[in-house]
């Protein structure tokens, strides 16, 4: 069966759909002998691919799915930016992961919290699609004061940024000291993943982020037991829970089906 080529090479594990993009885009990526190109489909039983020069044996690789809690001053890239540590560079990834894994979405430099990887990369991009509105709850430490009224207008009617309108959930969770000012933790839900939302959304209510900490991704939550920069395996129930968010067919299950209708 033919499958456009990013699918292919991000479901094995090699590439992201975007670095797979960018590959072929700069002429790094064959198939077959020939410069492959943005959507071209393949057959993976009868078509070779090569990446920078190697032939890639193609083949259905085992699926993996990890948590990391991820810590605070760490990217959340493959790449090196001025010289920052990314998530790669951790040693729990760097040595217990079976694979190389794809996050589902980004969180800043400064954003702590759960993380979701995996090298099934129908899970990884349906989660993060706006289509399906896959909850993410944070918490979020900030300096600086809202009223209630603002916080039920918020909550009835959400707000707009540069970007559009935002649809959210914030509740307020308890007030702290913060040496010569005090601070305000909130719990904030959102159903998106726009770049630096949630603290977008407090700027522009004249308040600053000071800590965030994603806490839940698809209902899936962060375990109180691990521990900063430690990953675990996302267990088998929550990985069929959050697959039927996103109307995600179990193939294992598909085949399983299609090979008694056809045995009956």
């Amino acid at each position: 069966m033919e499958h456009r080529i990013q699918k292919i090479i991000s479901n094995m594990g090699l590439l992201s759909r975007r670095e797979s993009e960018s590959y072929i885009k700069s002429g790094r990526i064959l198939i077959n002998g020939e410069t492959a190109t943005l959507g071209q489909k393949m057959d993976p039983k009868k078509d070779q691919i090569t990446i920078d020069n190697k032939l890639i044996p193609v083949k259905t690789p085992t699926k993996f799915y990890t948590l990391l809690h991820k810590p605070d001053k760490v990217l959340v890239s493959r790449s090196r930016e001025n010289n920052y540590t990314n998530i790669y560079d951790l040693p729990e990834l760097k040595k217990k992961l079976p694979a190389l894994l794809s996050p589902v979405g980004r969180l800043d430099y400064r954003t702590e919290g759960l993380l979701l990887l995996s090298n099934d990369g129908d899970f990884v991009n349906r989660l993060m699609h706006p289509k399906y509105k896959v909850e993410r709850q944070y918490q979020a430490l900030v300096v600086g004061k809202i009223s209630k009224d603002k916080l039920h207008e918020i909550n009835q009617k959400g707000l707009t940024l540069d970007d559009g309108p935002v649809s959210l959930k914030i509740v307020r969770a308890c007030s702290l000291s913060l040496g010569a000012s005090s601070g305000t933790w909130f719990l904030v839900t959102v159903r998106e993943g726009r770049n630096r939302l949630v603290r977008r959304v407090f700027e522009s209510l004249n308040t600053k982020v000071v800590r965030l900490i994603r806490l839940s991704y698809g209902g899936l939550h962060l375990p109180e037991k691990l521990k900063p920069g430690k990953i675990m395996q996302v267990p088998s129930q929550e990985v069929k829970r959050l697959k039927k968010i996103v109307q995600l067919v179990d193939t294992n299950k598909q085949k399983s089906k299609t090979t008694k209708s056809t045995s009956t």
